[in-house]
């Protein structure tokens, strides 16, 4: 303020009389009880701006954690205990939520760890030769000791060999085997240790046995396995023939059908099963 007074000071002014001003002034500002306030004042405004600086910091952290760390749930459901548990109430649940027209479960699922011929004595599978043409070299051996199988079977069919004794066979109906299939084996490449393979043995024609499996690989489902279920599956339980949108058909069809094969049994020299699987016929 004193400051301001002297620079309003007309130039002709004696410089006398602006010296005695200047003091007058001086000897009259309660210097005394001012300062310390300013010095007070700036501290607290120093202090403030460093609190402010590290909320602000701080919030920035946050929302760069929320933006990396957080995620939703892959599944509604997580299984829990040994691996064997696992498998046994994957089967379970999913089982649970397909259902045929009339409200009766679609099929029973079978986990089989490790997979094995089923018969009155049941012969350990231990590879799988995938055959996707009839050129010798284009087959692929996989060993099953990191694989998982499930058989899914009907029942009510007079003639067993775990057709579905309710209803008839139509793509519908098969598209949803499929469905479910893929919803078993990504449940158990999420949640199970070590498993690299599923393979899942469809239900039969009545009159049939068992001729198509699907064979599911983890590493062509990184990216499913990476984002939540209901975006790589969308529709509500429980899943029926009767309310099957057909764009979630053509959802299962595109995911599914490179993973249908025709199976069979081979016996290898040590005794063992050798699951052999080709194209479907066309």
């Amino acid at each position: 303020m004193a400051r301001d007074h002297l620079s309003a000071t007309p130039p002709s002014e004696p410089a006398a009389t602006v010296a005695e001003e200047r003091k007058e002034l001086l000897l009259s500002r309660p210097t005394a009880q001012l300062e310390p306030h300013g010095i007070r004042f700036r501290i607290a405004y120093a202090l403030l701006a460093i609190v402010l600086g590290a909320a602000v910091g701080g919030f920035v952290v946050l929302l760069g954690r929320g933006g990396s760390g957080s995620h939703a749930a892959w599944s509604k459901w997580e299984p829990e205990g040994s691996d064997f548990v696992k498998t046994r109430d994957i089967a379970n649940v999913v089982g649970r939520e397909y259902r045929l027209p009339s409200g009766r479960q679609l099929v029973a699922v079978i986990p089989a760890v490790p997979p094995a011929v089923q018969g009155s004595q049941a012969v350990a599978i231990t590879h799988i030769a995938l055959a996707e043409s009839s050129a010798p070299e284009d087959i692929e051996v996989f060993s099953t000791t990191n694989s998982v199988e499930y058989i899914l079977c009907g029942v009510g069919s007079e003639s067993g060999r775990c057709a579905i004794g309710e209803g008839k066979a139509t793509v519908e109906r098969a598209r949803l085997l499929h469905r479910e299939s893929l919803e078993l084996a990504l449940y158990t490449f999420k949640y199970v240790d070590g498993v690299d393979s599923v393979v899942t043995l469809q239900p039969p024609r009545a009159g049939q046995n068992p001729t198509y499996a699907l064979f599911f690989r983890k590493d062509d489902f990184k990216d499913a396995l990476g984002r939540p279920l209901a975006q790589t599956l969308s529709g509500r339980e429980p899943f029926t023939t009767s309310d099957f949108p057909i764009v979630q058909q053509a959802q299962v069809a595109r995911l599914v059908s490179p993973h249908v094969f025709r199976f069979s049994y081979q016996q290898a020299p040590d005794g063992s099963a050798v699951m052999v699987l080709q194209p479907p016929v066309a």
